[in-house]
Order: structure tokens, then sequence, then C-alpha cells
């Protein structure tokens, strides 16, 4: 199942480890990840690699994944998006 939540309060920046990520999406113990704001800070091709592949190879492997996102441009590959306004689901 891939879920994306959409939210309007401000995105947060910080460090992101590309090491830790790759361990987390060969993990066969891992059902369930969170990706909050991951491809946010990311190259243009590497983003749509991430939306595109990635997180939907995952869904393959029987994962679930939610990921937290503003980019509306990515929505239609979910199955579920769950929108917040302002910290509450509407």
């Amino acid at each position: 199942m891939l879920v994306m939540l959409f939210s309007t309060a401000p995105e947060i920046t910080g460090s992101i480890f590309f090491g830790s990520f790759v361990q987390l999406i060969q993990s066969k113990y891992r059902a369930i990840c969170v990706f909050d704001e991951w491809a946010a800070d990311q190259d243009p091709i590497f983003r749509e690699f991430f939306y595109t592949t990635l997180l939907q190879q995952m869904k393959k492997d029987g994962k679930t994944v939610i990921a937290v996102s503003h980019d509306d441009r990515y929505f239609h590959l979910a199955d579920r998006v769950i929108k917040m306004e302002y910290g509450k689901f509407i």
C-alpha cells in the first residue's frame, strides 16, 4: 500500500543520510516505511526515480509506504491520499 500525506505545514529541512535510506529499502524486516518530505531536497531526476520507481518497488515487495509530501505531481501514484491542514486531517 502506498499512502501519501499532504500537509500545509511549513517544510522542515535537514540532513538526509542516503546510506540509511538504502538500508531501509533493502531491509526485508521493515513492513512499514515512513518518508517525511524525503524527496524534497533531491534533484529532479532522483525525485522522479524515488516516486515512480523506488516507492513503487517497495509497494510490490509488500511494504506499506507512507510518503509525506507537498509535491502533488506524484499524488496519482498513491493508493490513497490523505490531506492535512494545520495539523488536522480533512
